[in-house]
């Protein structure tokens, strides 16, 4: 005998069987479309390649590696391979200085010299909002840092050291928008001294873990092992030549961020959420900061801020050694883009924007 409730699944299938076919149809041509973008020659069979997670409503659209994550061992890129997200490790970052700044460990106008008393006195102008906003002023620890040098592993903690010496910032605090690497490795090492935990342990407690990232991790001088990381490549005539290399990858906060395509498409679910801090903070990092005379930066916090097709956008984009990455998110639309390359020179940021535009015409075919 059939009873209510089996009747009453009977009589719901073929509706729901009906549903279905919509969505997957239409995610199934999206799908498609990008497979072409990435097909050869972009990526030829046995050569380096990209990861490519789309994300719209909720929905893995697409989620799938293309070429080869090492070329040594033939590995293929996957949804699980372990990539450098260079300077989109930013938003991660930022992140932490606003858990920290809800928990009222620290507010956007602390003065740099509150966290590092023994900085010189024009630290005391920088704010923690002129850091996240890249407004700040400092110098660029790169132009700091002797490669020569026998001061050892070049540290965040090494870095900020360098800058302290300068006399002087290269402008007045909220001047000017400057991109600065040396203000999201200054706010890594705010988050130290504000929770009083390593940045690394900070964000692996605080966001990695509630998400459950378990892939995920912020590289360090303890130089972690990482199991299925992908290498970078550069090619030289028909060569690729393997540019991996940890000897400047201990720097945190600017960059250092590992992570794979199923742990970033938990993160990128979470910022439609207050899982980890409340939705008005979220907006607030969405937002674009302003210099001292009113003009927009197009940056908030860790996230650059601009428009798509007329929705709301906010985006980043990641450069080092030759890893190549690129996040776009257009929250209004509940659609995420992400490219994460292993090559030199891979349009990353180009081919994103082609995939988003896809996914908003709802054709098989981007406009050129």
């Amino acid at each position: 005998m059939t009873t209510p409730r089996a009747f009453f699944t009977l009589l719901m299938a073929p509706l729901a069987a009906l549903a279905l076919p919509i969505a997957s149809t239409a995610d199934a041509t999206r799908a498609e479309a990008v497979d072409a973008l990435f097909a050869p020659p972009l990526i030829k069979a046995g050569a380096p390649g990209a990861a490519v997670l789309v994300i719209q409503d909720g929905r893995k659209v697409v989620s799938k590696g293309y070429g080869l994550a090492r070329l040594k061992t033939e590995a293929p890129i996957t949804p699980t391979t372990v990539f450098e997200l260079d300077s989109c490790s930013k938003q991660f970052t930022a992140m932490a200085v606003m858990i920290l700044a809800e928990r009222g460990k620290l507010s956007y106008d602390d003065k740099l010299t509150k966290f590092f008393p023994e900085f010189p006195g024009w630290g005391a102008r920088i704010t923690v909002a002129h850091l996240l906003h890249h407004t700040g002023g400092l110098p660029d620890y790169f132009d700091a840092y002797d490669k020569t040098s026998k001061e050892g592993v070049p540290t965040s903690k090494l870095m900020l050291h360098l800058i302290e010496k300068k006399k002087k910032p290269l402008f007045a605090p909220g001047a000017k928008y400057d991109y600065s690497n040396s203000g999201y490795m200054a706010l890594a090492q705010i988050v130290e001294r504000a929770s009083g935990r390593k940045f690394p342990e900070f964000v692996r407690e605080n966001i990695f873990e509630p998400l459950g990232m378990k892939q995920s991790l912020v590289y360090d001088e303890t130089k972690p092992r990482i199991i299925n990381r992908a290498h970078c490549y550069d090619k030289e005539g028909d060569k690729y030549e393997d540019t991996s290399t940890d000897d400047l990858s201990c720097i945190y906060g600017d960059g250092s961020v590992r992570t794979t395509l199923n742990d970033l498409f938990l993160w990128d679910q979470a910022l439609y959420t207050e899982k980890l801090v409340h939705k008005a903070t979220i907006d607030k990092a969405f937002t674009s900061g302003k210099t001292n005379d009113g003009e927009e930066t197009g940056y908030g916090f860790g996230w650059e801020v601009s428009r798509f097709r007329g929705a709301r956008m906010v985006s980043h984009t990641g450069l080092w050694l030759d890893f190549n990455t690129y996040i776009m998110r257009v929250p209004e639309k509940h659609l995420t883009v992400m490219v994460l390359s292993v090559r030199s020179k891979f349009p990353a940021d180009t081919l994103g924007d082609k995939i988003a535009a896809i996914c908003l015409s709802g054709k098989a075919r981007a406009k050129p």
